[in-house]
């Protein structure tokens, strides 16, 4: 199968991981974008040159932060949180994977003026408003259980091993 194939079947695995993924872009080490693909119904947030550069930056900064891998074990992946959108970068091998996804829940009631500071407040929140909690937080797992509350606990580890396996292929 030839390299083009097997990268726009991962991304269409990528994709098919949650309807909130907007773009994924595998990016090679020297900082050139392989592959990558915006949602059919989404427009990019950046001009393309932009993109270009926040790839190429991804790089530079994975190369950053693989000084301290010896001392502080290497990176799974980054999360980044922002107001319009959450970008997700992981490594694998000599490629990066990065991902923007829709803004957080939080982000958007925050912004609409939702006290949501707390572990109490986004449960209660949740409760109040007949929502599945979703949470990588075992204590906000365990605050689920004690009220009774539907919760789906995620372990990232386990999130990112799924994607991992499916890359392993490049």
């Amino acid at each position: 199968m030839s390299d083009k194939i097997q990268l726009n079947n991962a991304i269409s695995k990528i994709f098919e991981l949650n309807k909130k993924i907007r773009f994924v872009a595998i990016i090679s080490d020297s900082g050139k974008i392989l592959f990558s693909e915006m949602k059919a119904d989404k427009h990019s947030l950046l001009k393309k040159e932009n993109e270009e550069k926040f790839c190429r930056d991804v790089v530079k900064r994975k190369k950053m932060r693989q000084e301290f891998d010896t001392s502080l074990g290497k990176v799974r992946y980054i999360n980044v949180e922002r107001e319009n959108i959450t970008q997700i970068v992981t490594y694998v091998n000599s490629k990066s994977v990065f991902v923007t996804v829709e803004p957080e829940l939080t982000i958007t009631l925050k912004a609409e003026g939702k006290k949501l500071h707390s572990d109490y407040s986004v449960i209660n929140f949740a409760k109040e408003n007949d929502m599945i909690l979703v949470t990588r937080d075992t204590e906000n797992g365990q605050a689920c259980e004690e009220n009774n509350l539907p919760c789906i606990l995620l372990d990232n580890e386990e999130i990112f091993k799924i994607v991992l396996e499916k890359l392993k292929s490049f």
